[in-house]
């Protein structure tokens, strides 16, 4: 009964409210504390870093604040209508996000596994980050551009990270004046996709520093762009450390490198894995599906510093150089495409050392000579120190296609006196070389000192050979289109927004 009459006041109350029969409350959503126990600095100090070339790789030395609780509202008891977000037209993302706009900003975080961090969309000027990040495996820690493209950092601007299991998103690197990006030594699992360094403004300068410097292990580069350094230093390295190995993943990048420093001086390598005096040493990187585009700076393209690294499904597109196996042993440089638009100095696979495997490339109007040929391999030299020219030893180069190069075949190859030892116990065998004009070599070997090279089921048409008599072909061998494999290469390197790059 007393119920009965608390319904009909209630209805009574209503009906002198404006008739209305029914109230919606709107409840807001709780505002989530952050975890007071957790924090990001899980990471390493910074060690002391010695790279091969005199300069240092640069990163930012700021070292994070002290991280700052927010102050949490208390949960409203009566009903009322959500605030306002602060930055009207932010895209949503999942719970933990986080913005920023400043070096300062981002070192105030207070960070757990799973959080995002948005750069608001800008253009900087030297600006150092120091990022230092512990994700997990199924929660990273992203730090991302709120926009692909429209993230834009400039001059001595760089960006360090220290950490695991995190990613760096849609940064965008323009005209830089140091390293750009550092993957500090202890750090893991740390993947820079969709980024961009480019350039394009800057002046030919023998300064030397880099553009990408990773340590660690088991890191990532992907669907990235890099264009157009000007400067003495490599795009890309991988720096060793004593006993690990670094098993990092270099793919779907585009690299492009027109310029070049005084003719093509040491030092302006796309990418380099190692160095000289680790060369011996297991890196076990995999470079897979980048594009690599007028590459002209140097001989050495990509310059194979260490051991066990695999090669495959690269392009190789009108560069002026060559993949080359420089130092270390039992390296895989399989499936790529090296295409040489009939431009000069254009190459493939030059082979130093032991044990490597060159296999299944299709290689087309490579027009180099020297070093800079399809297939070259080198002699090498008596004891040669690390940084020399090692004896090539066990090598196998097997299924390749070779259709229009200038030289297909240039073996036991030597361009110094002191390249006396021959190339030995290496087998050259089911090759496809098919020569579209008569003054271009199928083989070219020289023949003192003699090496030992055992020839088996090799299909050539057209050419000439010296130092070598080897069978040919009667009629044109049928070679397969790659246009498809070529374009889906292309197509699937760089970031989403590569087209707003230019």
């Amino acid at each position: 009964m007393k119920g009965t009459k608390l319904l009909i006041l209630l209805r009574v109350g209503m009906l002198a409210l404006g008739g209305c029969t029914r109230v919606d409350f709107v409840i807001p959503e709780p505002v989530q504390k952050e975890d007071q126990n957790k924090n990001d600095n899980g990471g390493p100090d910074n060690p002391s870093e010695t790279p091969e070339n005199p300069s240092q790789p640069e990163g930012p030395n700021d070292t994070p604040e002290e991280p700052q609780q927010p102050d949490v509202p208390d949960t409203p008891t009566t009903p009322q209508e959500p605030e306002t977000p602060t930055t009207p037209n932010e895209p949503t993302y999942s719970a933990r996000v986080k913005w920023v706009s400043s070096a300062e900003e981002l070192g105030g975080l207070n960070l757990v596994a799973g959080d995002t961090i948005v750069w608001r969309k800008g253009k900087y000027a030297d600006v150092s980050i120091s990022f230092l990040a512990k994700g997990t495996s199924t929660k990273p820690i992203v730090l991302t551009g709120e926009k692909g493209g429209e993230v834009i950092f400039t001059g001595a601007s760089s960006l360090a990270v220290t950490g695991e299991w995190v990613r760096v998103e849609n940064l965008w690197w323009q005209n830089p004046t140091k390293t750009p990006i550092t993957v500090k030594s202890g750090s893991s699992n740390v993947t820079i996709s969709e980024c961009a360094i480019t350039g394009y403004g800057t002046s030919i300068s023998t300064k030397d520093y880099k553009w990408v410097s990773l340590y660690g292990r088991n890191n990532k580069v992907s669907n990235c762009y890099f264009d157009d350094k000007r400067n003495m230093g490599t795009m890309l390295v991988v720096w060793m450390e004593k006993n690990i190995v670094p098993a990092h993943t270099i793919e779907n990048n585009y690299f492009s490198r027109p310029n070049s420093i005084n003719n093509g001086e040491n030092g302006q390598e796309t990418i380099r894995i190692g160095t000289s005096d680790y060369s011996l040493e297991d890196a076990a990187c995999s470079v897979r599906g980048n594009y690599f585009y007028k590459c002209d700076a140097e001989t050495e393209i990509v310059s194979n510093k260490s051991c066990g690294n695999l090669y495959e499904g690269n392009l190789f597109r009108a560069s002026g150089g060559v993949l080359t196996l420089r130092h270390g042993n039992d390296c895989i440089v399989r499936n790529n495409y090296f295409l040489g638009d009939k431009a000069a100095n254009t190459g493939g696979v030059r082979i130093i050392g032991e044990r490597h495997l060159v296999e299944n490339n299709y290689m087309e109007n490579l027009r180099g000579n020297g070093y800079k040929t399809a297939i070259c391999i080198v002699r090498g030299e008596e004891d040669a120190e690390l940084s020399g020219y090692a004896q090539v030893k066990g090598a196998v180069v097997r299924n390749n296609t070779i259709v229009g190069c200038r030289y297909s075949l240039h073996l036991n190859y030597a361009n110094k006196d002191s390249m006396k030892m021959p190339v030995i116990e290496t087998t050259i065998s089911d090759n496809t070389i098919y020569c579209t004009s008569s003054s271009d070599y199928a083989a070219y070997v020289y023949t003192s000192p003699t090496p030992q090279i055992t020839w088996s089921e090799n299909k050539i048409y057209g050419g000439k050979q010296t130092g070598v008599s080897l069978a040919t072909l009667s009629a044109k061998p049928s070679i397969p289109s790659v246009k498809q494999a070529v374009e889906k290469i292309e197509n699937a390197c760089g970031p989403k927004w590569k087209t707003v790059i230019k």
